[in-house]
């Protein structure tokens, strides 16, 4: 006959292994897990940006190159501190305007410091398997804040290839469980992402 057992793992931080797939990743145990050995970053030099009072947030899908990651942290552009939402989802923006179907990764205040702001998710990381499309949705809780530009930016590496996305209105929950209405296409996000490899 057969038994089972159940063996509960519980990742150390602090023992100098990196143990990513027990919970640990560079944004939440930066003793064991260091770059760019277990995790990256996907970054931009930008130097000129917009924002206008229509412009809450936006959507854009990222292509995930031949590795599993994690997404833990959005570097982002504003003008001044205000509530951010961040939602992910497998497949693209396109797929579902519905934020039921989405995860919601983050909900709290930003401040930024000359114009960046982080927004760390570490504690609620998100799977992106290899060859997959992730859809971001960034919110902000007031308009004329979030920063985007008008021209590809060339935010990829060989890990990940951000796409050019649409800006959108309102703060997310103000239009209910529904996107934003639509502002413009064809922008582009600004600044940076981080995530762990599997």
């Amino acid at each position: 006959f057969m038994e089972s057992i159940r063996y509960d793992y519980v990742s150390s931080c602090g023992d100098g292994v990196c143990d990513i797939r027990g919970g640990e990743g560079c944004g939440s145990c930066s003793s064991d897990c260091l770059l760019p050995t277990h995790c990256n970053i996907v970054l931009n030099d930008w130097t000129t940006g917009y924002y206008d009072q229509t412009v809450y947030g936006m959507v854009f899908d990222v292509t995930v190159g031949s590795r599993d990651l994690y997404f833990y942290d959005l570097g982002v552009v504003a003008i001044e501190s205000t509530n951010a939402k961040v939602y992910l989802k497998i497949g693209s923006y396109t797929s579902s305007t519905n934020l039921l179907d989405w995860t919601e990764v983050f909900d709290g205040t930003i401040t930024p410091s000359s114009y960046q702001a982080t927004i760390d998710f570490s504690s609620s990381r998100f799977y992106a398997p290899a060859g997959s499309t992730v859809a971001f949705y960034i919110s902000f809780g007031t308009g004329a804040n979030f920063v985007f530009t008008d021209t590809d930016n060339f935010l990829n590496n060989s890990d990940v290839s951000v796409q050019s996305g649409t800006l959108t209105s309102q703060h997310s929950g103000d239009a209910g469980n529904d996107f934003p209405e639509f502002v413009a296409s064809e922008r582009y996000f600004m600044e940076s992402i981080r995530y762990d490899y599997v």
